[in-house]
């Protein structure tokens, strides 16, 4: 039995790995061309999958920058 449920866990990694790959377009943020060049050292954006209105989301999101209004961005 525990040879099975490796065997299992094995192939529902890979079948989800396959998925990904697979489709990137649906797992992905954001186009991947679309680049902010006016902020070359913005550090990484979280990915969300829960908005403020507590919504659940099943494709990531992120947030767009904000600017603090002294000139930095958040």
């Amino acid at each position: 039995m525990n040879r099975r449920w490796r065997v299992r866990l094995g192939l529902a990694l890979l079948v989800t790995l396959h998925l990904v790959i697979f489709f990137p377009g649906f797992f992905a943020p954001s186009d991947y061309a679309a680049q902010n060049r006016d902020l070359p050292f913005a550090p990484p954006s979280r990915l969300h999958f829960i908005d403020s209105a507590r919504s659940f989301h099943i494709r990531p999101f992120v947030y767009p920058l904000a600017s603090r209004g002294d000139g930095s961005e958040e």
